[in-house]
């Protein structure tokens, strides 16, 4: 599970360009296998196999380098990836640190390595505190 993939870390859960690269060779080197969400949930539903040493690569909120960095990276591997956003991130309702555009997810969602997910639409700090309503929204 990433988050951000920076040149250069801003805080404690980003990580750097050379690591995220350091970390794809480790998973080439030791036989592990990224396989897609879609794989991971048909082997739960129906039981049918998975690769050695299954992982499931994911990378969390919708940033810039997701499309820079993170998207030719798994291309030049062939691992398939997870990216889960939140829409009024994208959409520009909430402002932060950088942000995917629509059109990049789209060029992104074309691709069968990808799989976009949802992040919720909010990104709220603690689920536990809304209301059913909210949570459903």
């Amino acid at each position: 599970m990433y988050h951000d993939i920076l040149p250069k870390k801003k805080v404690s859960f980003d990580v750097t360009v050379k690591q995220f690269e350091k970390h794809l060779e480790l998973i080439k080197k030791n036989g592990v296998t990224p396989i897609s969400l879609d794989q991971l949930i048909q082997h739960l539903r129906t039981g049918k196999p998975l690769p050695a040493k299954p992982i499931v690569l994911t990378f969390d909120d919708g940033y810039i380098g997701h499309y820079q960095i993170v998207y030719p990276l798994i291309k030049k591997y062939n691992y398939p990836a997870v990216f889960s956003v939140y829409t009024d991130k994208i959409e520009g309702k909430i402002v932060g640190r950088s942000t995917l555009t629509w059109e990049q997810l789209q060029e992104m969602a074309a691709n069968p390595l990808v799989t976009i997910a949802s992040h919720s639409v909010t990104h709220p700090k603690n689920l536990t505190k809304l209301s059913d309503r909210e949570l459903q929204q």
